[in-house]
């Protein structure tokens, strides 16, 4: 169990620093076209050209597989036997992070 624990907080560590990297990458080359172009042009370069992918942003709310824990326990093997029928796994519903969006 702890294994499986440290697993899903590593995973998560990479998700959240996955998106920290975009995030700075996205803020490093608007810094430079703010340098480099004017706000006019550069509001036309993004509406007319699409660059960035903008969307609207959404509420998150609780996973409701995992419950907000970023696995849970799932049957494994035939119903049938006894002994240990589930295990943890990571949540493929939220991608281990506990929210998802509305």
């Amino acid at each position: 169990m702890t294994q499986l624990d440290e697993g899903h907080f590593e995973l998560h560590s990479a998700n959240k620093d996955k998106i920290f990297q975009k995030k700075e990458k996205a803020r490093v080359t608007i810094k430079q076209l703010l340098k480099d172009v004017n706000s006019d042009e550069l509001i036309k370069i993004i509406n007319e050209e699409r660059i960035f992918n903008v969307s609207v942003a959404t509420t998150k709310k609780t996973c409701p597989r995992c419950k907000g824990n970023g696995y849970y326990m799932a049957r494994v093997g035939p119903y049938k036997t006894h002994g240990d029928l589930e295990k943890t796994v990571q949540c493929d519903m939220c991608n281990s992070q506990g929210e998802i969006d509305e």
